[in-house]
Protein backbone atom coordinates (compact mmCIF):
# COMPACT_ATOMS: atom_id res chain seq x y z
CA UNK A 1 0.00 0.00 0.00
CA UNK A 2 1.02 3.78 -0.67
CA UNK A 3 -0.13 6.61 0.44
CA UNK A 4 0.01 9.21 -2.01
CA UNK A 5 -0.57 8.81 -6.59
CA UNK A 6 -0.85 11.19 -8.39
CA UNK A 7 -2.66 11.20 -11.53
CA UNK A 8 -2.28 13.02 -14.63
CA UNK A 9 -4.77 13.14 -17.36
CA UNK A 10 -3.35 13.16 -21.42
CA UNK A 11 -4.91 14.32 -24.14
CA UNK A 12 -2.77 15.91 -27.03
CA UNK A 13 -0.14 17.30 -23.95
CA UNK A 14 2.57 14.79 -24.00
CA UNK A 15 5.30 17.40 -23.55
CA UNK A 16 3.55 19.49 -20.76
CA UNK A 17 2.90 15.82 -18.90
CA UNK A 18 6.41 14.36 -19.08
CA UNK A 19 7.74 18.02 -17.73
CA UNK A 20 5.17 17.85 -14.77
CA UNK A 21 6.53 14.33 -14.55
CA UNK A 22 9.99 14.87 -14.56
CA UNK A 23 9.05 17.88 -11.67
CA UNK A 24 7.07 16.14 -9.29
CA UNK A 25 8.80 12.50 -9.63
CA UNK A 26 11.25 13.80 -7.18
CA UNK A 27 8.83 14.55 -4.36
CA UNK A 28 9.00 12.19 -1.79
CA UNK A 29 5.66 12.65 -0.71
CA UNK A 30 4.53 11.46 -4.29
CA UNK A 31 4.89 7.51 -4.31
CA UNK A 32 3.76 6.90 -7.54
CA UNK A 33 2.47 8.82 -10.85
CA UNK A 34 -0.49 7.72 -12.82
CA UNK A 35 -0.59 9.21 -17.10
CA UNK A 36 -3.72 8.37 -18.14
CA UNK A 37 -3.64 8.40 -22.21
CA UNK A 38 -7.11 9.86 -23.00
CA UNK A 39 -7.49 7.99 -26.85
CA UNK A 40 -5.17 11.01 -27.35
CA UNK A 41 -4.96 11.75 -31.57
CA UNK A 42 -1.38 13.48 -32.30
CA UNK A 43 0.64 10.21 -31.24
CA UNK A 44 1.46 11.00 -27.82
CA UNK A 45 0.62 7.59 -26.07
CA UNK A 46 3.41 6.48 -28.43
CA UNK A 47 5.79 9.21 -27.44
CA UNK A 48 5.06 8.70 -23.89
CA UNK A 49 5.93 5.55 -23.80
CA UNK A 50 8.94 6.03 -25.22
CA UNK A 51 10.08 8.62 -22.89
CA UNK A 52 8.59 7.40 -19.92
CA UNK A 53 10.65 3.81 -20.34
CA UNK A 54 13.89 5.92 -20.53
CA UNK A 55 12.74 8.11 -17.75
CA UNK A 56 11.78 5.25 -15.58
CA UNK A 57 15.09 3.66 -15.87
CA UNK A 58 16.52 7.31 -14.50
CA UNK A 59 13.97 6.75 -12.07
CA UNK A 60 14.92 3.01 -10.92
CA UNK A 61 19.02 4.19 -10.26
CA UNK A 62 17.68 7.80 -8.43
CA UNK A 63 14.92 6.37 -6.46
CA UNK A 64 15.34 2.55 -6.73
CA UNK A 65 11.72 2.18 -8.44
CA UNK A 66 9.54 2.98 -11.36
CA UNK A 67 7.94 6.15 -10.67
CA UNK A 68 5.38 6.62 -13.56
CA UNK A 69 3.05 4.06 -15.02
CA UNK A 70 1.68 4.81 -18.94
CA UNK A 71 -2.17 3.53 -18.89
CA UNK A 72 -4.10 4.01 -22.12
CA UNK A 73 -8.00 4.95 -21.94
CA UNK A 74 -9.71 3.04 -24.77
CA UNK A 75 -11.86 6.00 -25.92
CA UNK A 76 -11.81 9.56 -24.96
CA UNK A 77 -15.00 9.46 -22.50
CA UNK A 78 -14.14 13.46 -21.40
CA UNK A 79 -11.96 14.76 -18.25
CA UNK A 80 -14.04 12.95 -15.37
CA UNK A 81 -13.81 9.27 -17.17
CA UNK A 82 -9.74 9.77 -17.68
CA UNK A 83 -8.76 10.83 -14.45
CA UNK A 84 -11.33 7.92 -12.53
CA UNK A 85 -9.59 5.65 -14.38
CA UNK A 86 -6.30 6.80 -12.98
CA UNK A 87 -7.51 6.82 -9.54
CA UNK A 88 -9.54 3.29 -9.86
CA UNK A 89 -6.13 1.61 -10.55
CA UNK A 90 -4.49 3.79 -7.73
CA UNK A 91 -6.80 1.63 -5.53
CA UNK A 92 -7.16 -1.71 -6.95
CA UNK A 93 -3.47 -1.69 -7.80
CA UNK A 94 -1.51 0.36 -5.86
CA UNK A 95 -3.65 0.50 -2.55
CA UNK A 96 -2.96 4.22 -2.13
CA UNK A 97 -4.91 6.18 0.28
CA UNK A 98 -4.60 9.70 -1.33
CA UNK A 99 -5.13 11.16 -5.32
CA UNK A 100 -3.89 14.13 -6.38
CA UNK A 101 -5.15 14.84 -9.52
CA UNK A 102 -3.43 16.91 -11.69
CA UNK A 103 -3.76 18.69 -14.99
CA UNK A 104 -0.82 18.77 -17.35
CA UNK A 105 -0.19 22.29 -17.28
CA UNK A 106 0.03 23.16 -13.20
CA UNK A 107 3.16 23.83 -11.34
CA UNK A 108 3.05 23.33 -7.62
CA UNK A 109 5.89 22.29 -4.91
CA UNK A 110 6.38 19.96 -2.27
CA UNK A 111 4.89 22.34 0.26
CA UNK A 112 1.70 22.07 -1.01
CA UNK A 113 1.40 18.41 -1.61
CA UNK A 114 2.03 18.06 2.63
CA UNK A 115 -0.26 20.94 2.98
CA UNK A 116 -3.20 19.03 1.28
CA UNK A 117 -2.23 15.75 2.51
CA UNK A 118 -2.61 17.24 6.27
CA UNK A 119 -5.95 18.12 5.79
CA UNK A 120 -6.84 14.80 5.75
CA UNK A 121 -5.24 14.68 9.37
CA UNK A 122 -6.88 17.80 10.75
CA UNK A 123 -10.53 17.30 9.68
CA UNK A 124 -12.65 13.54 9.84
CA UNK A 125 -15.27 14.38 7.24
CA UNK A 126 -12.43 15.48 4.62
CA UNK A 127 -12.35 13.95 1.31
CA UNK A 128 -11.23 16.48 -1.24
CA UNK A 129 -8.64 19.69 -0.81
CA UNK A 130 -7.75 22.35 -3.07
CA UNK A 131 -5.80 25.14 -3.33
CA UNK A 132 -5.79 28.29 -4.55
CA UNK A 133 -5.15 28.46 -8.48
CA UNK A 134 -2.62 31.78 -9.73
CA UNK A 135 -2.84 31.89 -13.76
CA UNK A 136 0.94 31.79 -14.58
CA UNK A 137 2.39 35.43 -15.00
CA UNK A 138 -0.08 36.08 -12.21
CA UNK A 139 1.30 37.69 -9.26
CA UNK A 140 0.08 38.47 -5.57
CA UNK A 141 -1.93 42.13 -5.66
CA UNK A 142 -0.26 44.83 -3.82
CA UNK A 143 -0.42 45.65 -0.03
CA UNK A 144 -0.47 43.02 2.42
CA UNK A 145 -3.29 40.66 1.40
CA UNK A 146 -1.42 37.61 0.18
CA UNK A 147 -3.64 36.57 -2.95
CA UNK A 148 -6.29 38.61 -4.61
CA UNK A 149 -10.23 38.20 -4.18
CA UNK A 150 -10.05 36.89 -7.79
CA UNK A 151 -7.36 34.48 -6.97
CA UNK A 152 -10.09 32.75 -4.12
CA UNK A 153 -13.44 33.10 -6.36
CA UNK A 154 -11.83 31.00 -9.01
CA UNK A 155 -10.64 28.42 -6.44
CA UNK A 156 -13.26 27.70 -4.20
CA UNK A 157 -17.17 28.16 -4.42
CA UNK A 158 -19.56 28.17 -2.04
CA UNK A 159 -23.20 25.81 -2.31
CA UNK A 160 -25.46 28.23 -4.58
CA UNK A 161 -28.79 26.29 -5.08
CA UNK A 162 -30.69 26.27 -8.40
CA UNK A 163 -30.95 30.46 -8.56
CA UNK A 164 -27.29 31.43 -7.38
CA UNK A 165 -25.86 28.70 -10.11
CA UNK A 166 -28.38 30.02 -12.82
CA UNK A 167 -26.81 33.40 -12.33
CA UNK A 168 -23.61 31.96 -12.24
CA UNK A 169 -24.20 30.86 -15.57
CA UNK A 170 -23.42 33.96 -17.43
CA UNK A 171 -20.28 36.56 -16.99
CA UNK A 172 -22.74 39.68 -16.93
CA UNK A 173 -24.85 38.03 -14.30
CA UNK A 174 -22.23 36.44 -12.46
CA UNK A 175 -20.62 39.87 -11.79
CA UNK A 176 -23.69 41.61 -10.94
CA UNK A 177 -25.09 39.22 -8.16
CA UNK A 178 -21.22 37.95 -7.33
CA UNK A 179 -22.19 39.69 -3.24
CA UNK A 180 -24.94 37.15 -3.17
CA UNK A 181 -23.75 34.18 -5.06
CA UNK A 182 -20.05 33.71 -3.56
CA UNK A 183 -18.27 34.14 -0.30
CA UNK A 184 -17.21 37.31 0.95
CA UNK A 185 -13.17 38.09 1.41
CA UNK A 186 -13.58 38.04 5.06
CA UNK A 187 -14.74 34.35 4.60
CA UNK A 188 -11.77 33.05 2.92
CA UNK A 189 -9.10 35.07 5.22
CA UNK A 190 -10.93 34.20 8.50
CA UNK A 191 -8.69 31.19 8.84
CA UNK A 192 -4.91 31.73 8.29
CA UNK A 193 -3.84 27.76 6.31
CA UNK A 194 -7.22 26.40 5.13
CA UNK A 195 -11.50 27.07 4.38
CA UNK A 196 -14.38 24.96 4.23
CA UNK A 197 -15.77 25.14 0.75
CA UNK A 198 -18.41 23.41 -1.52
CA UNK A 199 -16.34 22.76 -4.27
CA UNK A 200 -12.65 23.14 -5.16
CA UNK A 201 -11.65 24.19 -9.01
CA UNK A 202 -10.15 20.94 -10.60
CA UNK A 203 -7.08 21.42 -12.08
CA UNK A 204 -4.99 20.64 -8.85
CA UNK A 205 -7.12 18.77 -5.92
CA UNK A 206 -6.24 15.91 -3.89
CA UNK A 207 -8.33 13.31 -2.99
CA UNK A 208 -9.66 10.39 -0.33
CA UNK A 209 -9.55 7.29 -2.76
CA UNK A 210 -12.45 5.50 -0.74
CA UNK A 211 -14.53 8.27 -0.68
CA UNK A 212 -13.69 9.66 -3.78
CA UNK A 213 -14.80 6.17 -5.41
CA UNK A 214 -17.68 6.05 -2.81
CA UNK A 215 -19.18 8.08 -4.42
CA UNK A 216 -18.84 7.15 -7.98
CA UNK A 217 -16.40 9.80 -8.55
CA UNK A 218 -16.78 11.86 -11.38
CA UNK A 219 -19.85 11.97 -13.27
CA UNK A 220 -18.68 10.99 -16.35
CA UNK A 221 -21.63 12.09 -18.64
CA UNK A 222 -20.31 15.40 -17.73
CA UNK A 223 -17.05 15.01 -20.81
CA UNK A 224 -15.32 18.91 -19.90
CA UNK A 225 -16.47 21.50 -17.19
CA UNK A 226 -18.41 21.06 -13.73
CA UNK A 227 -17.10 17.73 -12.71
CA UNK A 228 -16.73 19.23 -9.65
CA UNK A 229 -19.64 20.63 -8.53
CA UNK A 230 -20.80 17.11 -9.09
CA UNK A 231 -18.46 15.60 -7.49
CA UNK A 232 -19.24 18.05 -4.75
CA UNK A 233 -22.21 17.39 -4.35
CA UNK A 234 -22.01 13.53 -3.95
CA UNK A 235 -19.62 14.26 -1.08
CA UNK A 236 -21.69 16.63 0.65
CA UNK A 237 -24.67 14.48 0.56
CA UNK A 238 -22.46 11.43 2.22
CA UNK A 239 -21.51 13.86 4.71
CA UNK A 240 -18.15 14.20 3.15
CA UNK A 241 -16.27 17.81 3.37
CA UNK A 242 -14.17 20.07 0.51
CA UNK A 243 -11.18 22.45 1.96
CA UNK A 244 -9.54 24.83 0.38
CA UNK A 245 -5.68 25.14 1.15
CA UNK A 246 -4.20 29.11 1.55
CA UNK A 247 -1.45 28.24 -0.86
CA UNK A 248 -1.12 28.80 -4.58
CA UNK A 249 -0.36 26.99 -7.44
CA UNK A 250 0.24 28.08 -11.06
CA UNK A 251 -2.17 27.01 -13.84
CA UNK A 252 -1.64 27.84 -17.86
CA UNK A 253 -5.19 28.70 -18.26
CA UNK A 254 -6.58 26.29 -19.27
CA UNK A 255 -3.90 24.99 -21.65
CA UNK A 256 -4.43 21.65 -21.35
CA UNK A 257 -8.33 22.50 -23.26
CA UNK A 258 -7.37 25.15 -25.95
CA UNK A 259 -4.57 23.72 -26.65
CA UNK A 260 -6.49 20.45 -28.29
CA UNK A 261 -7.77 22.66 -30.25
CA UNK A 262 -10.92 23.75 -28.87
CA UNK A 263 -12.38 27.47 -29.59
CA UNK A 264 -14.57 29.32 -27.16
CA UNK A 265 -17.75 28.45 -28.77
CA UNK A 266 -16.89 24.78 -28.47
CA UNK A 267 -15.63 25.27 -24.73
CA UNK A 268 -18.56 26.90 -24.32
CA UNK A 269 -20.70 24.38 -25.48
CA UNK A 270 -19.28 21.45 -23.67
CA UNK A 271 -19.57 23.85 -20.42
CA UNK A 272 -23.47 24.30 -21.13
CA UNK A 273 -24.05 20.73 -21.68
CA UNK A 274 -22.58 19.72 -17.93
CA UNK A 275 -24.74 22.57 -16.78
CA UNK A 276 -27.68 21.20 -18.22
CA UNK A 277 -26.56 17.50 -16.77
CA UNK A 278 -26.18 19.35 -13.39
CA UNK A 279 -29.06 21.03 -12.94
CA UNK A 280 -31.31 18.46 -13.80
CA UNK A 281 -29.29 15.57 -11.90
CA UNK A 282 -28.05 17.46 -8.89
CA UNK A 283 -30.32 20.61 -8.49
CA UNK A 284 -33.35 18.63 -8.88
CA UNK A 285 -34.43 21.26 -11.82
CA UNK A 286 -37.49 20.76 -13.44
CA UNK A 287 -38.85 21.49 -16.89
CA UNK A 288 -39.76 25.08 -16.31
CA UNK A 289 -36.17 25.92 -14.70
CA UNK A 290 -34.35 23.80 -17.15
CA UNK A 291 -36.28 26.08 -19.64
CA UNK A 292 -35.29 29.14 -18.36
CA UNK A 293 -31.59 27.71 -17.97
CA UNK A 294 -31.74 27.48 -21.58
CA UNK A 295 -32.92 30.61 -22.22
CA UNK A 296 -30.26 31.86 -20.17
CA UNK A 297 -27.63 29.93 -22.31
CA UNK A 298 -28.68 31.19 -25.29
CA UNK A 299 -27.85 34.36 -24.33
CA UNK A 300 -24.37 33.63 -23.21
CA UNK A 301 -23.79 31.64 -26.25
CA UNK A 302 -24.41 34.11 -28.47
CA UNK A 303 -22.19 36.73 -26.40
CA UNK A 304 -19.18 33.87 -26.94
CA UNK A 305 -19.59 33.73 -30.26
CA UNK A 306 -19.77 37.81 -30.91
CA UNK A 307 -16.43 38.68 -28.41
CA UNK A 308 -14.77 35.73 -29.78
CA UNK A 309 -15.78 36.37 -33.24
CA UNK A 310 -16.38 32.87 -34.25
CA UNK A 311 -19.57 31.11 -36.02
CA UNK A 312 -21.56 28.43 -34.95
Amino acid sequence: MIDIAAVILNYNDSKAVMDLARTIAGYGSIDRIIVVDNASTDGSAEILSRELNMFNSVCLERYGQRKVILMASPSNGGYGSGNDIGVRYAKEHLGAKYCLIANPDVRFDEELVHRMRDIFNKEKNAAAAGAVMRLSGEGPEDGAAKFSYAEYLRSGWKCRGFWGELMACGPVLKRLFSPFINFSRGYYERQPEYVRVYAVHGSLLMVDTDRFLSVGGYDEDMFLYMEEYALAHRLKKNGCETFLVKKYYEHEGSHSITGAGNGAVKRQKFRQDSERIYFKRYLGAGKLKMLLLRLIQSVVMLETRIVFKERP
